[in-house]
């Protein structure tokens, strides 16, 4: 055996041990890429799946902060108008009415002169008659 036929056997075994390991390699890299498809596979479901629970999860969100917000705004108008009832009840004093304030004197004057109050009626009658309508006149007399 010479050198070169040592050679081309060191040689033959080399080659087949590179095409034995590139077999290999080409093995475990479509092994590789079957995980990792896969794992995008599963990533992408988790994902999609995510996703519809955020999204139900906001449309949750969204009908409850609905409901809070009739429920709060309902509130602070019912706590509006029971405060302006109050405010307007108590703190304002309410107007003097014409009309009442001569009611009172005109029922002081009925009990204290009743002849005085009549009188006061006699002088009023023809302001009476003029603020009725004409029909009112017609069917009274």
């Amino acid at each position: 055996m010479t050198l070169m036929d040592a050679i081309s056997i060191f040689s033959l075994f080399v080659g087949i041990a590179s095409i034995i390991l590139a077999i290999y390699a080409m093995a475990s890299a479509n092994r590789s890429e079957e995980r990792s498809k896969k794992n995008f596979e599963n990533t992408q479901a988790m994902m999609r799946e995510f996703y519809d629970r955020t999204k139900d999860l906001l449309n949750d969100i969204d009908k409850r902060a609905n409901a809070i917000e009739t429920v709060t705004s309902s509130s602070q108008e019912k706590l509006l108008s029971t405060v302006t009832a109050i405010v307007n009840e108590t703190v304002l004093p309410k107007k003097e009415d014409a009309g009442e304030k001569f009611a009172m004197l005109f029922m002081q004057q009925l009990l204290s002169n009743p002849q005085g109050a009549k009188d006061m009626m006699n002088a009023l009658k023809p302001f009476i008659e003029m603020s009725q309508p004409k029909e009112a006149k017609k069917k009274d007399g």
